[in-house]
């Protein structure tokens, strides 16, 4: 059984035509070959996931710093000001 994404089972729906999919499961039969096509490919596209989330949560980290240090900025002016 192998759990994915809804964006991952649309990246590999020809391939998945066969095999049983369910609430985002993925349920390979034992008496039957490993799709290795199958497996590849949600290898490859799951890693594209996890690198976009990645650097999506980068970017959103290094705006939360920046969005830190200019309310910093401006609290170091307004002191100056009232000084």
């Amino acid at each position: 059984m192998y759990p994915v994404s809804e964006r991952v089972r649309e990246r590999c729906a020809d391939l998945l035509k066969d095999v049983d999919v369910e609430n985002g499961t993925i349920r390979l039969l034992l008496d039957q070959q490993l799709p290795t096509a199958l497996i590849t490919r949600l290898r490859i596209v799951r890693a594209a996931e996890v690198a976009e989330e990645q650097a999506a949560r980068a970017i959103a980290k290094s705006t939360k710093k920046t969005a830190t240090k200019k309310t910093a900025t401006k609290k170091k002016t307004a002191k100056k000001k009232t000084a």
